[in-house]
C-alpha cells in the first residue's frame, strides 16, 4: 500500500489528477460542466533569446510551482503545461468562483515576487460551460483532459490579456455574481477566432495589476 501511495505521489508529477482518476475509473467520454483557467506568460519568447538556457527553466518552473500551488490550493486540478502556459480545470457549482479566486492570487503572487521572477508577468483567461472529456490520442500517448467550445474561449481570452490581466467570459462572470471580494470592469465585446459573432468579457480587477 505504501509503494503504491509512494507510485501515485510520483505519478502526480507527471499526469493530472484527472488522468489518473480515470485510469482508475472510466475512460469513456462524457460532457461534463467545468471551468478552465489559462495562464500565459508575457515576453517569454524575448527572455528566453536573452538569458542562459538554466536561468530560462530555473524562472519558468518557479513560476509553474507557484501556480500549481495556489491552483491545488483553490482545489483546481492541472491539466497540463505547453511550454509557459497552464490549462488549470475546476469543477464544481462553485468552480468559477474558485477559479477567479485562484487567478487572483497567481496576479497577487507574481506581482509580489516581481523580482524573484526577472519582472515576467501573466495575462490569464477564464471560461465556464459544458465540454467534452475524454481519453485524447493515440495508442501511445494519450491524456484525459477536456475539449470545445469554453476551452477554446478561455485560451482565447488569454490570449488577449495583457500583462497583469484577468479577461473573464460571460458564463462565468455570471456565475461569480456579486461577491464583494470580485469587482469586475464591463462587459466588453470583441471577436475571438473559432466562435461565431462578438463574444461577451469582462475584466476581473486584480489589486495593482494592470488595467
Amino acid at each position: 500500500m505504501v509503494r503504491g501511495l509512494r507510485e501515485r505521489s510520483e505519478l502526480t508529477k507527471y499526469v493530472s489528477a484527472g488522468t489518473i482518476g480515470a485510469i482508475q475509473d472510466s475512460q469513456e467520454p462524457r460532457r461534463v460542466r467545468k471551468t478552465l483557467l489559462f495562464t500565459d506568460v508575457r515576453g517569454f519568447t524575448s527572455y528566453t533569446g536573452s538569458h542562459d538556457p538554466e536561468r530560462v527553466v530555473g524562472i519558468l518552473n518557479k513560476l509553474l510551482e507557484e501556480q500549481s500551488r495556489i491552483i491545488h490550493e483553490h482545489q483546481g486540478d492541472i491539466d497540463k503545461f505547453v511550454g509557459d502556459e497552464v490549462v488549470a480545470v475546476f469543477t464544481g457549482e462553485d468552480s468559477p468562483t474558485r477559479a477567479c479566486s485562484a487567478a487572483k492570487a497567481i496576479m497577487s503572487a507574481v506581482r509580489d515576487g516581481r523580482e524573484a521572477y526577472d519582472g515576467l508577468t501573466l495575462g490569464a483567461g477564464i471560461a465556464s460551460g459544458e465540454v467534452i472529456q475524454g481519453m485524447i490520442g493515440s495508442a501511445r500517448r494519450a491524456d484525459f483532459t477536456v475539449i470545445g467550445a469554453s476551452v477554446n474561449i478561455a485560451a482565447r481570452l488569454c490570449g488577449l490579456a495583457k500583462p497583469g490581466q484577468i479577461l473573464v467570459a460571460r458564463d462565468a462572470r455570471e456565475a461569480v455574481g456579486s461577491a464583494p471580494e470580485y469587482s469586475f470592469r464591463g462587459p466588453f465585446k470583441t471577436a475571438l477566432k473559432g466562435v461565431d459573432g462578438p463574444s461577451v468579457l469582462y475584466l476581473l480587477e486584480s489589486e495593482g495589476g494592470a488595467s
